[in-house]
C-alpha cells in the first residue's frame, strides 16, 4: 500500500520556493537586494535531502531492486533531460560547439559530477547539481535492496563514505561528492523513514520543527544544517494527524520537481525584464520575488499537468508491462 503524509507534500513544496527565493535574491548589479548576505533559502536543499530519504525507506525499501531502479529512473531522468537539453541549446547558441561544452553537456546527462568551463561545480543546469547527490544515494540504496536490511545498511555506508571524506579531505569533484557531508541528511531521512509511523503517532513532536528552523537558517554550518532539516521534517511528519488537505498544496507539493528545475528558466527571464524596468528600492526587490515566484509555481504546475505527469505515467506503464511474464497457455 502506498503512503501519502499531506505534511511532506506542503514541505516539498515549501522546500521548492524556498530556493526559487534564494535564486531570485541573487546579487546583480542594477538590483537592490537586502538579503544579499542572507543564504537561508538555499537550505531548501536540506529539506529535499531528508525528505528524499525519508521516501526511500517508506516506500522504496519494500520494493524490488530492479522495479526501484526503474521507478527512480523514470522519476528524475526524463524531466531532468529535457530541462538540461533546453540549457545545452542555449549554452550552445552563447558559446558554440567545442569539445569541452560537448563534454561538459553529456557529464551533465549522466549525473557526472563535473566543474564546468568556468570552474564551478554544475552541470549545464545549475540547480541539477542536488540531482548527482540524489542518484548516488539512489544507487547506494539500490545496492543494499539486495541485502536483508536496506535501510540499516544504506545508512552505515551513508556515513561511512562521509567519516572518509573527512578523514582523507578529497580535492577532485567526483570524491568530494561521493564523500560529501551532505550524504548524512539523507541518512538522518532514513531513520525518519523508518520510524514515521512512530513519529506520526506523537503530535508533540511537532516541537521540533520551530528547533529546526532555527538551526537550519540560524547557522552556517554543515552540521546545524543537517539537525536544521530533520528537525523540521519530523517535527512536519508528527503533525500528520492534523493535516487536511489543501489542493493546491498538495498540487505543489506534487509538482516541486518541475519547479525546481525549470525555475532556473523563468528567473533568467524575468530578470532580464526587471533590469529594464524603471523600478528600484524596495518596490523593485518585493515585485521581483513575488514575480519570480508566482513565474515558478505557474510554470511548474503547467509542466508537472502537462509534460512530467503524462510523462511518467506512460513510461512507468511501457517499461513494468515488459517485465510481466506472458500468460501460461494450457
Amino acid at each position: 500500500m502506498r503512503e501519502n503524509y499531506l505534511s511532506i507534500q506542503y514541505l516539498r513544496a515549501a522546500a521548492a520556493l524556498l530556493v526559487v527565493l534564494h535564486h531570485s535574491r541573487n546579487p546583480h548589479p542594477w538590483l537592490f537586494s537586502p538579503l544579499e548576505q542572507f543564504h537561508g533559502f538555499a537550505r531548501g536543499v536540506d529539506v529535499f535531502f531528508v525528505i528524499s530519504g525519508l521516501i526511500m525507506a517508506a516506500i522504496g525499501s519494500r520494493e524490488a531492486p530492479i522495479d526501484f531502479a526503474r521507478k527512480r529512473i523514470v522519476r528524475v531522468v526524463p524531466i531532468y533531460w529535457l530541462t538540461t537539453l533546453a540549457a545545452a541549446c542555449l549554452l550552445f547558441i552563447k558559446r558554440g560547439l567545442d569539445q569541452d561544452v560537448i563534454a561538459h553537456v553529456m557529464k551533465s546527462l549522466f549525473f557526472i559530477p563535473q566543474l564546468n568551463p568556468a570552474g564551478e561545480p554544475f552541470p549545464v543546469l545549475p540547480p541539477g547539481w542536488t540531482l548527482n547527490y540524489e542518484m548516488y544515494f539512489y544507487a547506494m540504496f539500490f545496492a543494499c535492496l539486495w541485502t536483508r536490511h536496506p535501510i540499516r545498511n544504506c545508512f552505515l555506508a551513508l556515513l561511512g563514505c562521509v567519516v572518509l571524506g573527512q578523514m582523507i579531505q578529497p580535492a577532485d569533484i567526483i570524491s568530494v561528492t561521493y564523500t560529501n557531508h551532505l550524504l548524512t541528511e539523507f541518512a538522518a531521512g532514513l531513520v525518519i523513514g523508518r520510524y514515521r509511523r512512530e513519529i506520526a503517532s506523537q503530535p508533540w513532536l511537532a516541537c521540533l520543527a520551530p528547533l529546526g528552523a532555527w538551526l537550519l537558517f540560524g547557522s552556517q554550518h554543515w552540521s546545524m544544517s543537517a539537525a536544521g532539516a530533520t528537525l523540521i521534517v519530523a517535527g512536519a511528519l508528527a503533525l500528520e494527524s492534523k493535516m487536511r488537505l489543501v489542493p493546491i498544496g498538495k498540487e505543489l507539493g506534487d509538482a516541486s520537481y518541475f519547479i525546481y528545475l525549470s525555475h532556473h528558466f523563468v528567473l533568467g527571464a524575468l530578470l532580464k525584464i526587471w533590469a529594464k524596468l524603471p523600478l528600484s528600492g524596495w518596490p523593485q526587490f518585493i515585485s521581483l520575488l513575488a514575480a519570480c515566484t508566482l513565474g515558478s509555481i505557474m510554470v511548474g504546475l503547467w509542466g508537472h499537468r502537462l509534460i512530467e505527469k503524462p510523462l511518467t505515467t506512460y513510461l512507468n506503464k511501457r517499461l513494468s508491462a515488459r517485465h510481466k511474464l506472458p500468460a501460461v497457455s494450457t
